[in-house]
């Protein structure tokens, strides 16, 4: 039984378009909270959601690079045949 909630697991965390959702979800998150600090705040004050907003962005990247690359194999898979 653990076996199997490792594999199931390891396929949803391995997926680029989950961690494209989760890398959006974060983007938003952070965003809107440094939004909402902005405008009650004249200063700069860094906190927690610049570090959201930075790993969300370092997070997609790495989803979207997943998901070319892919594309790009099964271009060349397809041009083979």
């Amino acid at each position: 039984m653990f076996s199997r909630f490792m594999k199931a697991s390891k396929k949803i965390t391995d997926n680029p378009y989950t961690n494209i959702i989760v890398g959006l979800v974060l983007l938003y998150s952070g965003v809107s909270e440094s939004l909402h600090e902005f405008k009650e705040l004249a200063g700069f004050r860094l906190g927690v959601h610049h570090g959201v907003v930075f790993f969300s962005v370092l997070h997609l990247v790495k989803s979207l690079h997943e998901v070319v690359d892919a594309v790009e194999r099964f271009q060349r898979l397809e041009a083979k045949e």
